[in-house]
């Protein structure tokens, strides 16, 4: 073998061993993602449901405590969304003058997906 060859061979491993690590990192974000959309779909029922908790079960889901946790996160990040949206819609909070026409169209437009929305 040569030493362009080799020198070839070298940079080819190390893509490979770049392409490995970021298959892995993929991997794991998408089942990051797994569990927070099965999180997002798992409460609809408290128990009494025969099918458990999960509404459209189609087969045994498992759940757990990494789901839960998950569930728990969307929750408070819905809350912390809705206060927020409503802060600006009350006139941010004392500090109306550091709004500018753009931050009172988006707060316009986040208003517009609640019920805090103004009366068209």
């Amino acid at each position: 073998m040569t030493e362009t060859q080799d020198v070839t061979i070298d940079v080819l491993r190390a893509k490979v061993n770049e392409m490995g690590r970021t298959i892995a990192r993929m991997q794991v974000a998408i089942h990051r993602k797994t569990v927070e959309l099965d999180a997002l779909h798992m409460v609809w029922c408290d128990g009494g449901c025969p099918s458990g908790v999960h509404r459209y079960q189609d087969e045994d889901v498992l759940v757990t405590e990494e789901m839960v946790l998950a569930a728990e996160r969307n929750t408070v990040r819905l809350r912390h969304w809705y206060d927020t949206v409503k802060w600006r819609k009350e006139g941010w909070g004392g500090h109306p003058a550091t709004v500018t026409e753009w931050h009172e169209q988006y707060a316009k437009r986040a208003a517009s997906k609640t019920d805090l929305r103004e009366a068209s």
